[in-house]
């Protein structure tokens, strides 16, 4: 390198680092005050109402998997994806993203401080802060003025869907992306090696960020390069957009490596083939809005539209790069067709649309259930062409600089930065950690259950889980409950045992299945009533009472010879034995009471009915199974005063175990109230395959009323 290079990349590192610590005090500023204190707060999603707490699980889940990479990594490689939730199944890590392209920033962070809340937060800011500098960057080396390029990186860094899924910083992070841009265009101008590398890493970190950004930026990388050789298709081009194909490549060997034990999951079940038909219309996205209803996360912006216009039919800032405003254009218009969607959801005719034919045609793809999250990519290209458009203005004659600043103004505008609240609230950490969790850390290893245990749907039972979750890296003891994207077929039937408990046959089958050591009952957590029969258990040994919590060991330990066929695809009997067939009519009859008959409930939260389910019949009703086919379990029928049927299910709750003839069993059933404030019947029944046990059914009078902000 000749003194005079030197010189230039000692300015252009000079003139990142100040673009760094610009956007790094934009993003505190326009993100106040969510990293006021990153040690202590995280953001707090309550003002998204019903999605609060999925929020909030959100942030948790993404907290745990990069602190058990970290921890992981640490202690035992080999069993990165064998993580601590969920137990027994192995390879609980790939129910959720590795996101092990994060560790770079969280790991160094988390092993100095041990504060897992403090790494999440930085590394979320520097995610945010780094959009914005790698689109300056891109721009500077378009050859574009300081101010257009830093309009571009507002324009990319606080676009509405970055800001809206703050609660998922493994999708934040988009920089590598741009950067791989600058590594292809100079690898493109004079074919050096050390570009080609630096695209295969830069390609290789922002795959292992997050599934979604990986099909996500190929995609854009793709489309890119393919605008690169239409251009100009000379033997020189096409050579070095071959062997820039050949370094993306060989940056995907770690994620195509990693993708191997979600592949298998995808094989044996575990994980789904597809997406359901109507969770893929609810998140695709309808073109015209994109830019149009600024109230949707994924709005792109009328002002970053109209710049984007102009800068795609302005005169090129330098002729270096001349396929760079067609490069910008592809990589906008192809993430745009990607984010609708399948085809079937919005026209009639059988024409495949391009997320159709990567669903048939690349592994794993199809698992993307949030098509919408193409719009990241969609705005790569158009703050890109924004950046352009802006640099147009710029150039005009005396008026420049103040059409330029009056562009990076509408954008503020337009996405109303100034105006946004990202509100905070206290993380767990250091002494506010709950005593049981340091508790269970200086204890023997041995899986823990928290009680009261999820396994539904309903956003109070999937936020507690997230707690349980989060709050696991405190301890890292292996842990039954658990909460992510999905969950393994062993955890619906351990939850409903964990939800009998302390019952001793549930607490045997938990032992025989699970391992069972140590029960944590969060007594302020139960529904009223619920603690008393905590108070004298069998077969569990108190080890402390804390402020909020018991901690309970269980007496003797069972050998767990259960696990295998929990864990076995499910045959024709259930994990006790149990046949697993349709019962007869003379075999559905039985009994049900409730224990708590509700006379008021609020519309909008579940209702915890505790039920004693007999078994009336002359055979056994399985249920002990991660089955759905042909498995006895809990439905419920919500009838208005006209005797109409306005909300029901008959694959409500489980029932622990199987029944045998006579015997009974005691359930926590959690039924959702879906309906308006009024008079209703509530029933509840056994069933099975969708069928209604009208022998072993009972009808209460319940009246809805408003629901109260606050209440849970």
């Amino acid at each position: 390198m000749s003194p005079q290079d030197g010189g230039r990349a000692a300015a252009w590192a000079g003139e990142l680092v100040a673009a760094a610590l610009v956007f790094a005090v934009s993003t505190f500023t326009l993100l106040f005050p969510l990293f006021a204190a990153p040690g202590s707060t995280l953001f707090d999603p309550a003002i998204r109402g019903s999605l609060s707490l999925f929020a909030l699980g959100d942030i948790y889940t993404v907290i745990w998997v990069m602190a058990w990479d970290a921890h992981a990594l640490w202690s035992n490689p080999a069993g990165l994806f064998d993580a601590n939730i969920f137990h027994p199944a192995p390879g609980a890590l790939t129910s959720s993203e590795h996101m092990l392209g994060h560790l770079p920033i969280f790991a160094p962070l988390y092993a100095v401080s041990g504060n897992a809340v403090l790494a999440h937060q930085l590394n979320l800011f520097a995610g945010m802060t780094l959009c914005g500098v790698s689109m300056y960057a891109l721009l500077r080396h378009w050859g574009t003025k300081r101010i257009a390029s830093f309009a571009a990186g507002v324009a990319f860094a606080y676009c509405p869907l970055r800001l809206t899924i703050v609660t998922h910083a493994h999708l934040v992070a988009g920089q590598y992306l741009v950067f791989a841009m600058i590594a292809f265009d100079r690898f493109l101008l004079d074919g050096k090696r050390r570009w080609a590398v630096a695209l295969a890493i830069l390609v290789a970190m922002q795959c292992l960020c997050s599934f979604y950004l990986a099909y996500m930026s190929l995609v854009g990388l793709t489309a890119y390069g393919v605008a690169a050789l239409a251009v100009r298709r000379d033997a020189t081009r096409m050579r070095r957009v071959g062997v820039a194909a050949l370094s993306a490549a060989i940056g995907l060997i770690p994620f195509f490596m990693l993708a191997i034990p979600y592949l298998t999951g995808r094989d044996v079940g575990t994980l789904p083939e597809t997406q359901a038909a109507e969770l893929l219309r609810y998140l695709s996205v309808r073109p015209s809005r994109l830019f149009t209803v600024r109230e949707e996360g994924y709005y792109v912006g009328l002002a970053v539209s109209a710049l984007a216009l102009l800068g795609a039919i302005s005169p090129l800032p330098r002729a270096r790069f001349p396929w760079l405003r067609l490069g910008a254009l592809a990589i906008a218009a192809v993430s745009i067709a990607f984010s609708i969607g399948p085809a079937e959801q919005w026209w009639d005719w059988p024409v495949p649309s391009p997320y159709d034919l990567a669903s048939w045609t690349v592994p794993g793809f199809s698992a993307m259930r949030a098509p919408s999250r193409f719009v990241l990519i969609v705005m790569v290209g158009m703050a890109a062409l924004a950046g352009l458009g802006v640099d147009r203005l710029a150039r005009l004659p005396r008026v420049g600089l103040a059409a330029a600043l009056a562009a990076l103004f509408a954008v503020v505008w337009d996405y109303q930065l100034l105006a946004r609240s990202f509100p905070v609230r206290p993380a767990e950490v250091g002494a506010s950690v709950p005593a049981v969790y340091r508790a269970l850390a200086e204890l023997p290893r041995g899986p823990v259950v928290e009680i009261p245990a999820g396994g539904g749907e309903e956003p109070i039972e999937q936020g507690r889980e997230s707690e349980y979750t989060f709050r696991s890296i405190y301890h890292w003891q292996p842990l039954l409950n658990g909460r992510t994207g999905y969950v393994p077929q062993s955890y619906p039937p351990l939850m409903a045992l964990a939800r009998a408990l302390p019952d001793p046959k549930a607490l045997e089958l938990l032992q025989r299945a699970a391992g069972l050591r140590y029960v944590v009952v969060h007594f302020k957590k139960l529904v009223p009533g619920e603690w008393s029969k905590w108070r004298k258990v069998s077969g569990l040994r108190r080890v402390r009472r804390y402020q909020d919590a018991v901690l309970f060991e269980v007496e003797r330990q069972t050998p767990a010879d259960l696990v295998g066929s929990l864990l076995a695809r499910p045959s024709g009997t259930s994990v006790g034995g149990a046949p697993l067939a349709p019962l007869r009519r003379d075999q559905r009859n039985g009994r049900v009471r409730v224990v708590n008959p509700p006379a008021t409930v609020q519309a909008g939260l579940p209702l915890a009915l505790a039920l004693v389910i007999e078994n009336g019949s002359s055979t056994v009703w399985p249920a002990f199974t991660p089955a759905d086919e042909h498995r006895v379990g809990l439905g419920y029928r919500w009838r208005d005063g006209a005797g109409r049927v306005v909300a029901s299910s008959l694959r409500g709750d489980r029932l622990p175990y199987d029944l045998a003839p006579g015997e009974s069993v005691r359930v926590l059933m959690s039924v959702p109230v879906g309906v308006e404030p009024g008079d209703y019947e509530l029933g509840v029944a056994v069933a099975q395959d969708r069928v209604w046990f009208e022998d072993a059914s009972i009808s209460l009078p319940v009246t809805v009323v408003p629901y109260r902000a606050g209440s849970r």
